[in-house]
């Protein structure tokens, strides 16, 4: 990943950011690149089709890593462009292992667990080091949270951030409005509060 900055931070534009995210750049002194989850069973079927164990090309490790890339920290050159251009190749040979309805998570996944560099995600390390409140990601399509005035407010956890990640092609396929729309309208609002959804 190259760019004019030494540390960055992608987020996917359907995400409400919740809290100040600065404190993620320290964890750039240990890892090259941290997503918010990873290594979680039931995200792998958004990277990798089952038939990837099959095709023998990574390790059960590299496979687990799985990470949601719609929030992304990394430094300059963890990713140079070259090591992408060489890498490609072997990537395309994986399209069919996998799930390409995410786009470019797939892809991403396979850059990192093949780049050398230590990645790992606020997950991950909020579970290695017991530090349970570190601010997460959390998923609107999950109906457990109260929001109020632009806040989650339950469960009584940190909040980095709400991804509507396939909440909207599901609301416009199914004509329904996304969950928590009074947390999207709240801050879609904030430079002008008499603009109309």
């Amino acid at each position: 990943m190259e760019g004019p900055f030494d540390e960055f931070v992608y987020i996917d534009t359907d995400t409400v950011v919740l809290t100040d995210i600065g404190f993620v750049f320290a964890h750039l002194e240990d890892f090259g690149f941290v997503a918010s989850h990873s290594n979680i069973p039931q995200i792998r079927k958004w990277v990798w089709k089952d038939s990837i164990y099959d095709a023998q090309v990574l390790t059960g490790r590299q496979i687990a890593y799985a990470a949601n890339t719609g929030f992304l920290v990394s430094r300059r050159q963890c990713l140079p462009r070259t090591a992408v251009d060489e890498r490609l190749p072997a990537a395309v040979a994986l399209a069919e292992h996998m799930e390409l309805f995410c786009c470019e998570q797939p892809l991403l996944n396979y850059l990192i667990v093949t780049s050398g560099v230590r990645h790992g995600s606020l997950m991950t390390i909020a579970a290695k080091t017991r530090s349970w409140h570190i601010p997460m990601e959390r998923w609107a399509g999950d109906p457990s949270y109260v929001v109020e005035d632009g806040r989650v407010v339950v469960p009584d956890s940190p909040h980095l951030l709400m991804h509507w990640a396939g909440e909207w092609a599901r609301a416009r396929d199914t004509g329904a409005q996304i969950p928590y729309f009074e947390l999207w309208n709240h801050y879609r609002r904030l430079r002008d509060p008499q603009e109309t959804p």
